[in-house]
């Protein structure tokens, strides 16, 4: 017999997903853990994703239940695209991601999430080490990037530590349809406080020079607040 989700209201089937699987924000890609619950919305730990209070949203980007995907059921329904590598020319993986994005684009339109003034757009991806890395603008989020060949052996949402020449930063792991697995690190969710795309497009470069650029001691002694004097 269908099953009702309390917090959505949406029908499912009983027994479609296990009561205690982790289920992926098919905005942002955050993902809730009942064996974590959600502290920023008052879950405690052991309640299942069906289980979420009817007022509850994604602690990162304000999604409601209805846009969560149960982790796995993409690869049962079929959405298994080839694994994106490092090894593919940067363009060729810009374009396939834009195009996975836009996809998604067209899904969230009309939701409080969704800016109308914004697009889908890469920006800078580039080789940096054994992987490739850029930043990703879309009508609800900006995101740091990173495609490599190990991501795919990655659980979704689990998180790695990279370095960078600006310093380490954490990625998550996750699955865009159309595209496959690759990492992302959330720069802005939701776009609101961006007027246009030119805007947007202007911190993302700006936030992709400073995470690809070395810190040197004068730009280390500025951030911290230290003095020439200091050794």
């Amino acid at each position: 017999m269908p099953a009702v989700h309390p917090a959505s209201g949406e029908r499912r089937e009983a027994g479609g997903c296990a009561d205690h699987a982790r289920h992926e924000c098919g905005i942002c890609w955050w993902v809730y853990d009942p064996a974590v619950g959600d502290a920023r919305g008052q879950v405690p730990a052991g309640v299942a994703f069906a289980d979420v209070p009817a007022h509850w949203r994604c602690p990162e980007c304000d999604a409601e239940p209805a846009k969560f995907l149960a982790i796995g059921l993409r690869d049962r329904m079929g959405d298994a695209p080839a694994p994106p590598t490092a090894n593919e020319p940067p363009g060729d993986l810009t374009a396939r991601l834009v195009e996975a994005y836009r996809a998604r684009d067209h899904e969230l339109r009309g939701l409080p999430v969704h800016h109308p003034m914004l697009d889908v757009e890469a920006v800078g991806f580039q080789r940096v080490g054994d992987a490739v890395i850029g930043i990703v603008i879309t009508p609800w989020c900006m995101n740091l990037v990173r495609i490599s060949a190990d991501a795919a052996g990655h659980a979704e949402g689990e998180a790695h530590e990279y370095a960078l020449p600006a310093g380490t930063v954490l990625f998550h792991s996750g699955d865009l349809p159309g595209f496959g697995a690759l990492e992302q690190a959330s720069l802005f969710s939701p776009m609101a406080e961006f007027a246009d795309q030119a805007a947007a497009r202007a911190v993302a470069e700006e936030a992709l020079r400073l995470v690809l650029t070395p810190v040197t001691t004068s730009r280390r002694e500025l951030l911290t607040g230290g003095s020439a004097g200091v050794r």
